[in-house]
């Protein structure tokens, strides 16, 4: 019975086909937002519709189908967004050129990369659905990771579409895994630390520029004192020849 059980959740169901159109959907809005109107541009360049699109194709799934759907959904948008940047680009801008191209050796790295994060995500999302405190902490964990993501966005660049489409996902999730009013209060609860480590989270690419940026910038303040060091003994030891001249002149006298 557990084998014949393993064996029917292991097969492909409906489910899953609708998981890989949603990530194929979801990778062409991605390359539409990147060349396409200014209006929706961030969404290319933000974390939220990749981190909502596997919160959605893994809730209530178990374990396994949860990672694999998410490291699935996330390959395959990731193929659709690289290749649907190469169409859009050439219906834009035909002719003669330098049109843009998919890159063999990006497109691995962030395909194996969004399934490893896809992985992960899938088995936080699978967690959704189910009564207790663990599925809140997975529920507000994935909330906050769109409301901090949103945020990051609009305290640089000021643009509140993101802020406003992160709000539809944490209702979206809500709808998703909440299922009773001690659920909904115990993810409630959850939600501000599970904004702030999503705030953790996303923010770090932002914290890896910034110490490579101050490195850089202390490697060169550094150069800039040796040389200005060097200049400063040349300098003391060019006076020092022409003082020590007419003492030696003197003596002869």
């Amino acid at each position: 019975m557990t084998t014949a059980t393993t064996g029917r959740s292991a097969r492909l169901n409906w489910g899953d086909g609708a998981a890989a159109l949603a990530a194929i959907g979801v990778g062409a809005f991605g390359a539409f937002s990147y060349y396409g109107d200014t209006i929706l541009r961030p969404f290319a360049h933000t974390f939220g519709i990749w981190i909502f699109l596997v919160a959605v194709v893994s809730a209530r799934q178990t374990l396994l189908r949860a990672a694999l759907r998410g490291a699935g959904a996330l390959l395959i948008s990731v193929v659709a967004f690289f290749y649907g940047k190469q169409i859009y680009y050439d219906i834009l801008y035909p002719g003669p050129g330098f049109p843009y191209r998919v890159q063999p050796i990006e497109l691995l790295f962030w395909g194996l990369l969004g399934m490893l994060g896809g992985a992960v995500l899938g088995v936080i999302a699978s967690r959704i659905g189910r009564p207790g405190w663990i599925p809140a902490g997975a529920s507000a964990l994935l909330m906050g990771l769109l409301l901090a993501d949103a945020y990051r966005w609009y305290d640089t660049w000021t643009e509140d579409l993101p802020m406003a489409a992160a709000f539809v996902g944490v209702i979206a999730i809500a709808a998703l895994g909440q299922r009773t009013w001690r659920q909904i209060g115990y993810t409630a609860v959850l939600l501000v630390p599970g904004t702030v480590v999503g705030y953790l989270l996303v923010s770090a690419p932002d914290w890896r520029n910034a110490c490579s940026g101050s490195e850089s910038v202390h490697s060169s303040t550094s150069q800039s004192d040796s040389a200005l060091g060097r200049r400063g003994v040349n300098h003391v030891q060019l006076s020092l020849r022409f003082t020590a001249t007419p003492v030696v002149l003197n003596q002869g006298g």
